[in-house]
């Protein structure tokens, strides 16, 4: 095979392991014993192939063919593995009822950005009533004068209190937070006010994420003795160590707006442009013997310094095992094959080491980004020459911002539904400094560690900062440039790539086969694009969604949303209720309507009691929604309106709502509760 070739055994045996990872996550195989017999038979069956091939090598073929179930059986066999809940020292299995109180000794993994309310942690927990145990939780702590914007990571903590499983997303196309953080294997929550926790010594000979957390705590604790403005601070503190968690919702959706909330994150991005630094300072190695391997070994051992000292978290691990892998493979051969290769190998070994990140939003878009940036970039530069160097720092970063840009719109319109025009405008404008404000961060964070960092150092870097910040902000400005509320199925998501992948080929070699492939692709993402409208214009439901301490109904018809409520609709109701399933059903209009007592809705009668507890007998409803608490006898109201199903929504307190579901079992009426199931749903 050329050296300028991707290695297609390789990239078949990844795919295979994803497969196998996809397999594993939608269809468990909870007997592992299976699994791993299955692997060993699959070895023995390569192995006796192997030497058939030796032997008889056009028999080679063969075990070509059997690699491949081989390794979608290690990407099964992996979820298992790594799965927390198939631990003997896991929390769940040793504890007899997790949901009682109990005492827990957990040390403090991360923090997580926080609420109005709540500090957010992960924490890894160590010790319950004795008992040796293992599992990670979320932890809220309840914010007041002594845990307002506090870093508790790397402490270690006793507490009594009660684990409550995550809830899961009640309405309907919300973002699954619940689901989320069990792909990282979270699966209990408790909440704490601050005196609530009790400091516990712990030993000396913490772990290496431990001291890490500490240093990095140690640096935004000297950073925030220097005269920097709140606004650059945050900023700074996400820009050079990854923490995002103080950035105001403002300013976080002006950078995401202007398709820039890339520079805040600690990722491939800036990985990539330390490792063009530390090339370019350990450039006089290459005089020495073996330079080389020597500058390779040095630059990789600073990549993993930094990433010690932003606190080891996931999405800078990703980053730097993916560009030491391309730091080995610029040695190893220079080749461009060769960085499909590094790409196909840091993402084999991350995805060993933890199966479920393919399924990490941050994963998906960095290796879609960076392969693009191989693929589409080196097609994008020769259209134009630079003469000068000024000219060729932008052309090269407008190419690379527009392949990277091009290959993960798909991925970002499917999650994000969304995409900024004026994306290259915010890059051409930042990205080629952003290896001055990375080195010359770097510069400040270690003067202020050692306490010697000059007041005119923080007054270039607010001034740099704060530039950045403006043009994010004009740029984000222009809403007319922002394509928002775009919905994309996950069919088309994967027709969209389908269409970009032979748009590509096509636009590398101009050849009629291609055209017409590309033409075919079009015609099929526009025919399911139409059927989906048709699809959704021909839909009607009426939807009661579950809103705390309110009523909320939803009547859809095609492409319109009447809804129904006693309150006003907040702006928060709007973004966390309303818009998502706006967006994911393509609705156009929306208006709004004051609540009634009874509704038709098709063949079905839907009979409301609030708190004035006043209803009709001479209706005989097929669906009674129980709202505000009523204080109805809901044995008389059973026995005179005969409804067929009863349901209570996100307006009544807890207490009334089980009291009511004891009386529907008695009187043997299905009972629904919008704040346990979700949003009731009558197609």
């Amino acid at each position: 095979m050329k050296n300028s070739t991707v290695n297609i055994p390789f990239l078949l045996l990844t795919m295979a392991v994803i497969v196998g990872i996809i397999l594993a996550y939608y269809f468990p195989v909870q007997n592992m014993e299976l699994l791993i017999s299955g692997l060993g038979i699959g070895v023995l069956v390569l192995g006796f192939l192997k030497i058939k091939a030796n032997n008889a090598p056009e028999k080679g073929i063969y075990f070509g063919v059997a690699l491949c179930p081989a390794f979608v059986l290690l990407g099964m066999l992996l979820v298992q593995l790594h799965n927390p809940l198939g631990s003997a020292q896991h929390y769940t299995k040793k504890l007899v009822d997790v949901t009682k109180p109990h005492t827990l000794v957990f040390k403090i993994q991360k923090r997580l950005k926080s609420s109005q309310y709540y500090e957010k942690y992960t924490i890894s927990l160590q010790q319950s009533d004795s008992v040796s145990i293992k599992g990670t939780v979320l932890l809220y702590i309840q914010k007041d004068t002594l845990s307002k914007h506090l870093d508790l990571t790397g402490n270690r903590f006793v507490t009594y209190a009660v684990m409550t499983p995550l809830q899961k997303s009640l309405n309907p196309h919300q973002f699954d937070y619940a689901n989320y953080l069990r792909n990282q294997g979270v699966y209990h929550q408790i909440r704490l006010g601050a005196r609530e926790l009790i400091s516990v010594p712990q030993a000396s000979s913490t772990t290496l994420r431990a001291h890490s957390c500490n240093l990095r705590n140690f640096l935004i604790q000297e950073l925030e003795k220097q005269p920097f403005s709140r606004e650059v601070l945050v900023i700074v503190k996400a820009l050079l160590l990854g923490q995002r968690q103080d950035i105001d919702a403002d300013t976080y959706q002006n950078y995401v707006n202007a398709g820039a909330i890339h520079i805040l994150a600690v990722s491939g991005l800036h990985i990539g442009i330390f490792l063009w630094l530390f090339n370019f300072l350990l450039y006089p190695l290459l005089y020495l013997k073996h330079g080389k391997t020597l500058r390779m070994v040095s630059a990789i051992a600073l990549l993993w310094g930094y990433a010690y000292l932003t606190g080891l978290s996931p999405s800078v691990l990703r980053a730097v095992t993916m560009f030491s892998f391309v730091a080995i493979g610029q040695v190893i051969r220079f080749k461009k094959g060769n960085a499909y290769n590094a790409l196909l190998i840091s993402g084999f070994v991350l995805l060993c080491f933890d199966p479920l990140l393919l399924f990490d939003v941050g994963f998906q878009l960095s290796y879609t980004a960076v392969f693009a940036i191989i693929w589409i970039q080196p097609l994008l530069a020769p259209y134009y020459k630079p003469r000068f160097f000024l000219d060729r720092i932008y052309w090269d970063t407008f190419t690379v911002t527009f392949a990277a840009q091009l290959g993960v719109l798909p991925l970002s319109i499917y999650y994000f539904h969304q995409f900024p025009l004026l994306f290259f405008v915010t890059n051409l404008a930042i990205v080629p400094f952003l290896g001055v404000l990375l080195g010359f961060g770097i510069g400040v964070l270690v003067l202020a560690a050692f306490g010697i960092l000059p007041s005119l150092l923080v007054g270039g870097y607010n001034i740099l900062i704060g530039w950045m910040n403006v043009v994010v902000a004009w740029v984000a400005d222009k809403e007319m440039f922002l394509w928002s509320a775009i919905s994309l199925s996950r069919s088309l998501l994967v027709i969209s790539y389908v269409v970009l992948i032979s748009g590509v080929l096509m636009f590398k070699k101009f050849r009629p086969q291609r055209v017409y492939r590309f033409g075919v692709t079009m015609l099929f993402f526009l025919g399911v694009l139409m059927i989906e409208k048709v699809l959704s214009y021909n839909q009607q439901r009426l939807l009661i969604f579950h809103q705390y301490k309110n009523t909320l109904i939803g009547d859809h018809t095609g492409s319109h949303l009447n809804v129904l409520t006693r309150n006003s609709i907040s702006s928060k109701t709007a973004e966390y209720i309303l818009e998502p399933y706006q967006i994911a059903q393509k609705i156009k209009t929306k208006t709004q309507e004051p609540l009634k007592n009874a509704y038709r809705y098709k063949r079905q009668q839907v009979v409301l009691i609030d708190s004035t507890n006043l209803y009709s007998s001479i209706l005989q409803p097929d669906i009674l929604l129980l709202t505000q608490s009523t204080k109805v006898h809901l044995d008389r109201v059973i026995d005179s309106l005969h409804p067929k199903k009863i349901i209570a929504d996100g307006s009544n307190y807890p207490s009334a709502v089980q009291r009511w579901e004891a009386t529907c079992k008695k009187h043997h009426v299905p009972f629904y509760y919008t704040g346990l199931s979700g949003a009731f749903i009558l197609e």
